[in-house]
This record gives structure tokens, C-alpha cells and sequence, in this order.
């Protein structure tokens, strides 16, 4: 059985990678985002987000 939706806000998806595995996720992978190379969480505010990569979530957290 196939299924698929979308899920908003970190809790949800969390709950949906527990529940039946991982997600895939659209970002919108900037010039800016493709520059960085740090290994910190990297935010940037976009007005008019343009989709342009795909990717899985496999989970959350960090391992020691």
C-alpha cells in the first residue's frame, strides 16, 4: 500500500519518520546554501521559496 501527504512542523514529522520510516522533503538549495561548508544547522529566510532539490529524513537527533 502506498501512501503520502504532507506533513508541517518538526513534531509531525517526526511522528510520521516514527511511525512508517523516513520522508522525503523539497528545500530550496540556494547559491548561499551551496557555498556553505559548515557542519552547524544552517538557516536562511527566503520570501518566495523555489523547491529545487529532494531529500530523505531518516530520523533526528544527534549521535555522541
Amino acid at each position: 500500500m502506498k501512501e503520502y501527504g504532507s506533513v508541517i512542523e518538526y513534531e509531525n514529522m517526526k511522528k510520521e519518520i516514527f511511525a512508517r520510516g523516513p520522508i522525503a522533503c523539497t528545500i530550496d538549495a540556494t547559491e548561499k546554501l551551496e557555498n556553505w561548508f559548515g557542519w552547524d544547522i544552517f538557516s536562511e529566510f527566503t520570501l518566495f521559496p523555489m523547491p529545487n532539490h529532494i531529500l530523505s529524513v531518516v530520523g533526528w537527533g544527534k549521535d555522541p
